[in-house]
């Protein structure tokens, strides 16, 4: 299978199509990664609606940039507006507290 390139990524016409998700069948396959998180990591769980729209450096900005994390949720779902919003749009930050 051909690897895309980001260009080709942020252009493709079907990204935003479910290829696999639960209660669709009566297996799923999931995809898990382990991380050890360290003092103040800020962990992300958003929808398509925020990372479609906004660049993962323009995310990282907001929330390095911002006084708090509900501050920079806020300033997340503001910012996907403004570019355009064009789907639902959904941002969980949590902050790693050591």
């Amino acid at each position: 299978m051909k690897r895309l390139t980001p260009q080709e990524i942020a252009n493709f016409p079907h990204k935003n199509v479910i290829v696999r998700a639960l209660g669709m069948k009566d297996t799923v396959k999931v995809d898990t990664r382990f991380e050890v998180p360290r003092a103040n990591d800020v962990i992300l769980l958003c929808s398509d609606g925020l990372s479609g729209p906004v660049s993962d450096e323009q995310i990282l900005g907001i929330v390095d940039s911002s006084t708090d994390l509900r501050t920079a949720a806020r300033r997340l779902v503001e910012r996907a507006n403004e570019n355009g919003g064009p789907d639902n749009i959904t941002c969980v930050l949590a902050r790693w507290i050591a």
